[in-house]
């Protein structure tokens, strides 16, 4: 199976700032309801955004809805510091939100209590999820035999973490569950405790950088992965995974909701 690949030309721009930013919210606050509505009044009323106040508007829980409106800040803020017309927001065949110039991109993620986003002048792809317990009888039939092997030794972190890189690999290439789980495989790379000691990054406790395959290569001794780079961040329970064609600069910072209404 030929995986896509992506390969947009560097921006002129490219080499005075990040390509990449990520930043992620907690929803919890959310869960007020004078909060909620004084956050709901901020994001744009126009075409493509008002689809995503329409869903809000038909959620029932509480918790659904402020992971919804909390991802639709993070969206509202990638605009906003890529200086980008809210108008420009699209939504494509494949249901992934994306900007109608095509050198502007983001991607979106939410999970438990927390939204995350990512942001820039490349393709990008986010994930973040919350441990899971118990989940090999997916792996048995989504993973590859190596990374089923792997689950087993190292246990249910390594199950979260497989999964999230696959997720956020499927989103950056836009095909989503067009293309099996079990086509890529995933060799986690080693943790490295975090040393950035940025407080708006305090909740990363550590990360690495990860390697995806095509498993039809899996039985080859001299495979290449494919060409990207995904980079791993681990927070309290929760996992998160970005890919991309360029290695993101920056760790996630985490913004409050107060801090996203300031923007």
């Amino acid at each position: 199976m030929n995986l896509p690949t992506i390969s947009p030309s560097l921006p002129a721009s490219a080499s005075t700032q990040p390509l990449l930013r990520c930043c992620l919210t907690s929803v919890q606050p959310l869960l007020d309801e004078k909060l909620y509505e004084k956050a709901f009044s901020f994001l744009p009323a126009d075409g493509c955004w008002a689809l995503r106040k329409k869903k809000l508007l038909r959620l029932q829980k509480p918790e659904d809805r402020a992971l919804t409106l909390a991802a639709g800040l993070l969206a509202r803020l990638a605009f906003l510091k890529m200086d980008v017309n809210f108008s420009l927001l699209s939504i494509e065949k494949n249901g992934k939100p994306a900007i109608l110039d095509k050198r502007h991109f983001f991607n979106l993620s939410h999970s438990g209590s927390y939204a995350a986003c990512v942001y820039g002048t490349y393709p990008c792809g986010i994930d973040i999820q919350k441990h899971t317990p118990d989940r090999f009888h997916v792996a048995e039939r989504c993973f590859t035999p190596l990374e089923q092997k792997k689950i087993r030794e190292e246990g249910a972190q390594c199950f979260t973490r497989i999964w999230t890189v696959k997720e956020s690999y499927l989103k950056y290439t836009g095909q989503g569950i067009r293309i099996p789980l079990n086509s890529i495989e995933v060799l986690p790379g080693r943790l490295q405790q975090k040393t950035d000691e940025n407080p708006a990054s305090r909740e990363i406790l550590s990360e690495a950088e990860t390697q995806i395959f095509s498993a039809e290569s899996s039985s080859s001794p001299e495979r290449s992965p494919l060409p990207v780079f995904v980079r791993e961040f681990a927070l309290n329970d929760y996992w998160l995974a970005l890919t991309s064609p360029v290695r993101t600069g920056q760790p996630p910072v985490l913004l409050s909701i107060e801090e996203l209404l300031s923007i």
